[in-house]
């Protein structure tokens, strides 16, 4: 196994955290959409993440449930393993502190830096969540919906029918600060395209599905938080994140305006949503 901590440290900040990831030389590469969001190593972080290369993790089968995690509580440490990623974050720790033995691609160091963020996000107001958003004159709109249900094609449409600006297709981040709720586009693998490091205020979530024709009404909070909380990320929740998720996706659906939205694949849902 070779130990790669103290080659190259390196920083970036994702919704106001400021994240050290210790060890990520070439054996273990961050990937290089996180320049977008680089700083000089924090010398306070919220979050540290250190990573060693193990070779044994190369090319094993995936696991059962991949790329999810199977994962257990031992006093103050989470322990999560899945084939090419293992290790355990220090729940109780300030700043969160995690460790993982990973495998030297940068799909196994995405997949460590994910673990620990979204344990931490939440301890800062944020959340992790599977949705696309389009940036116009007002402010972003999140759109949120199962898996297939177009979040990827409505970002295209209302971009491409109102001029607005496409900033997610599948992950961002929404951070609650003491001006409203922000959109934060991830430095992630696969964002290539998007504004990664980008901001923009949230004007509304939208509860999206496909249908013959638009239709556009508001959804009550209750409602609303029952179906946002199915795509809030949290790859490995224990009892403190998962009070603090649904405390702070309370409070979002609370104080911003939520849809659901009804679309038909045609850019003129644009104007349902008076994008510009």
């Amino acid at each position: 196994m070779d130990d790669v901590r103290g080659i190259e440290d390196r920083g970036f900040r994702l919704a106001g955290l400021d994240v050290l990831v210790r060890g990520a030389g070439a054996r273990a590469p961050l990937p290089d959409g996180y320049a977008a969001c680089r700083i000089a190593p924090p010398g306070a972080p919220d979050v540290i993440v250190e990573l060693t290369h193990d070779a044994a993790l190369e090319g094993r089968p995936a696991s059962p449930g991949y790329p999810g995690f199977a994962r257990r509580l031992e006093g103050g440490a989470l322990r999560v393993e899945r084939s090419d990623v293992e290790g355990a974050l220090e729940v109780d720790a300030t700043p969160l502190a995690a460790r993982f033995r990973v495998a030297g691609h940068a799909n196994s160091v995405e997949a460590a830096v994910r673990l620990a963020l979204s344990l931490a996000l939440p301890r800062h107001d944020a959340l992790l969540l599977h949705a696309s958003a389009v940036r116009g004159s007002r402010g972003a709109h999140a759109f949120a919906g199962v898996s297939g249900a177009g979040k990827s094609t409505i970002a295209r449409l209302v971009a491409d029918g109102g001029g607005g600006e496409r900033l997610a297709d599948d992950l961002l981040v929404l951070a609650r600060r003491a001006g409203g709720w922000e959109v934060h586009v991830p430095p992630f693998v696969g964002l290539d395209g998007l504004p990664r490091g980008a901001v923009a205020p949230l004007a509304a979530i939208e509860l999206i599905a496909q249908a013959p024709a638009h239709r556009r009404a508001p959804v009550a909070p209750g409602a609303a938080m029952r179906e946002l909380m199915r795509h809030v990320v949290v790859y490995a929740a224990e009892p403190a994140t998962a009070g603090r998720v649904l405390e702070l996706t309370g409070r979002l659906v609370s104080e911003v305006a939520c849809f659901r939205l009804e679309f038909a694949k045609d850019p003129s849902v644009a104007q349902v949503l008076d994008i510009t």
